[in-house]
């Protein structure tokens, strides 16, 4: 086959005697006849095809419908693309591939464009962005070639005619998305313009303006502003702006976190278009929670001028404040109307303020209360004096301060202010459970007049007078009456700290005088002789942590047990059983004081109070206890028909 010239090699393949794979295959195995099977193959491909030669007269040849003889155009090119000697028929074919394709996709945009044209007629609907782009993509497939010249201006003139329609559609959009006042009226119809219509660079930095100044007119500006950079990106006018602002915002969040509700509230009241107002109105909706935990913690203690400045501000409601303060309808009014009742009343005491005084009505039973200042005496006092059970003199003594409590109490109102170094002095009458009247003088003495005048009290030359007898005037004559006594020691639990350490000195003193010092000496004997009770109050028990048995009466024995310890307790007891004080028949009660649970009850904002006589009764049915029954006179039985209720 060496031998053979490239010409008899062809012929003999044409003939089909050989085949490339024959020649192959022996070029394979005969490495110098491969110079020849290439020249064997490039003479092969320079020789038209019969059966190439017959389809493409066959298409040239055919007519009809034109989606047939696109398929055979596809069909032809698919099986002589890239041959080498069918490529002048290949590229004509190809023109005919072109001219039936563009005219196929000029018959489907046409039908698209009437539909469109034909729904703007009748309903207004605008043209898609599909058949914009499908009108774009055939100008730009077939605006060069000179057969598709017909339809590509008509192409031209289905683009005119739409953007003539949505120029109108954005005249008429742009007048809706403005307001007269030239701003944004609606953020999502302007996001939806933006994308809808061709807008200039010019009306788009106009609606940029536009839609950043309604994000800035938002209530909460950080979501105005956050929708602002959902449509504009990257690009916007105002990328600049949102760090400047987001720099603002920080600085104005830490003045928020330190500023306190009553602030922020007056500032909203007076700004009311702030800039960061929706940041404010958060802050405020925050704080409020804050604000009812506050009072309902502690509502007696809660400011009365904030609290009316709460319910001014509408910020709060009615409910949510009577809920916080724990107040009844009828409550609630009286907060409300407080100036009016303390207008109504009488003034409250100063340290110039002078009331009748007195030791008490001899051979009666002296009730009396120790304890420092402000551990809840007059709220006691006030009980007692509210309790019907309870008659006091109002003529005697201190009956003129008696009553002055008592007017408070009925009120509502705890007084505040007792003079200083003052001991009062009220006869009281009480009916027992027995319902039986017991006489009796109660005293209550001033937290100055206990600390000063007897527990820390020092002779001219500075030492400690430890003999009541030696006390001299005021406080300390109480003791020296023959009456016989009864003694509570008042206890505040929420005193802490310094107030705490005074508390517990005080008491801690009050005991050695009574039961005399560790060396057994006691100058008091004589006095201690006449009492025949002796207790603890503590007072303010609605704010008394919860014991372990979750009892109120183990909770203030746990109260008066951080002020007396054990030790001192011992001494209670064994000087009590010394002096047949709390004297019983049971070994384990005698000589033990008892420990009363009190509270004046439930206290409210403006120092108000809705009274609960519990405390008071359980103490006036002790007093009543010690007490001798009084003999009724006549006139006592007058009173008793006209107060005690028919059977």
């Amino acid at each position: 086959m060496n031998r053979s010239s490239v010409e008899a090699v062809v012929e003999k393949v044409l003939a089909h005697q050989l085949t490339m794979a024959d020649l192959e295959g022996y070029a394979a195995s005969n490495s110098d006849f491969q110079p020849k099977l290439a020249d064997v193959k490039a003479n092969l491909q320079s020789r038209p095809d019969p059966e190439e030669v017959k389809q493409y007269r066959a298409l040239t040849e055919m007519s009809g419908d034109d989606d047939a003889v696109l398929l055979a155009v596809n069909s032809y090119l698919r099986a002589w693309r890239g041959k080498g000697s069918a490529a002048a028929h290949v590229a004509e074919i190809e023109g005919m591939e072109r001219r039936l394709t563009e005219k196929r996709k000029f018959a489907q945009l046409e039908e698209e464009v009437s539909r469109a044209l034909e729904a703007n007629t009748a309903t207004g609907a605008m043209p898609g962005t599909g058949v914009v782009n499908a009108i774009r993509d055939f100008l730009n497939a077939y605006r060069n070639d000179d057969y598709a010249a017909a339809e590509v201006a008509r192409c031209n003139e289905w683009a005119d005619t739409i953007r003539h329609l949505m120029a109108e559609a954005a005249r008429r959009e742009w007048a809706m998305l403005v307001t007269p006042d030239g701003k944004l009226a609606d953020f999502d119809a302007a996001r939806r313009f933006l994308t809808s219509y061709s807008l200039t660079e010019q009306r788009k930095d106009q609606l940029d303006d536009m839609m950043w100044n309604w994000a800035l007119s938002q209530p909460d500006i950080q979501e105005g502003v956050r929708r602002y950079t959902t449509v504009w990106t990257s690009g916007g006018r105002h990328m600049a702006d949102i760090a400047r602002l987001a720099r603002e915002r920080a600085d104005w969040e830490n003045s928020l976190r330190r500023a306190d509700i009553y602030s922020l509230i007056n500032f909203a009241e007076h700004n009311p278009g702030h800039l960061f107002i929706g940041k404010v109105k958060e802050r405020i909706a925050d704080l409020k929670r804050d604000t009812l935990d506050e009072i309902r913690r502690a509502p007696n203690a809660y400011s009365y001028e904030n609290f009316l400045e709460l319910r001014r501000s509408g910020v709060f409601t009615d409910e949510e404040l009577k809920d916080a303060a724990g107040a009844s309808d009828a409550l609630f009014d009286r907060i409300l109307n407080l100036p009016t009742i303390l207008n109504s009343l009488p003034p409250s005491p100063d340290d110039s303020t002078r009331f009748g005084t007195g030791l008490g009505e001899e051979g009666l039973t002296d009730v009396v209360f120790f304890g420092i200042s402000s551990t809840g005496k007059t709220c006691l006092l006030s009980g007692l004096l509210l309790n019907d059970r309870l008659w006091f003199d109002e003529r005697r003594f201190s009956g003129d301060y008696g009553s002055l409590v008592h007017t408070y109490a009925r009120n509502g109102v705890a007084l505040e202010g007792t003079p200083k170094n003052f001991i009062a002095t009220i006869k009281a009458s009480v009916m027992g459970r027995d319902n039986k009247h017991y006489d009796f003088n109660l005293f209550e003495m001033a937290g100055e007049a206990f600390y000063d005048r007897i527990v820390e009290a020092i002779y001219s030359d500075g030492g400690a007078i430890t003999s009541f007898a030696d006390m001299g005037m005021g406080a300390p004559e109480i003791f020296n009456t023959p009456n016989p006594k009864i003694f509570f020691i008042v206890i505040d639990p929420t005193k802490e700290l310094v107030e705490q350490d005074d508390q517990v000195s005080s008491v801690k003193k009050l005991i050695s005088l009574m039961f005399g010092d560790e060396n057994g000496v006691n100058p008091n004997v004589d006095v201690m002789s006449k009492v025949i009770g002796l207790h603890f109050i503590v007072t303010k028990s609605d704010t008394l942590p919860p014991s372990p048995t979750g009892k109120l009466a183990d909770a203030a024995h746990d109260a008066v047990c951080r002020v007396v310890n054990e030790a001192g307790r011992r001494v209670i007891v064994e000087g009590c059983r010394q002096f047949g004080i709390n004297a019983s028949r049971d070994p384990n009660e005698d000589g033990v004081p008892l420990v009363f649970a009190y509270s004046l009850g439930h206290f409210t904002v403006g120092n108000i109070f809705e009274y609960d006589r519990r405390g008071s009764d359980d103490i006036l049915d002790t007093i009543s206890d010690y007490c001798v029954v009084r003999r009724s006179s006549f006139g006592d039985k007058i009173r008793d028909f006209f107060t005690n209720p028919f059977a």
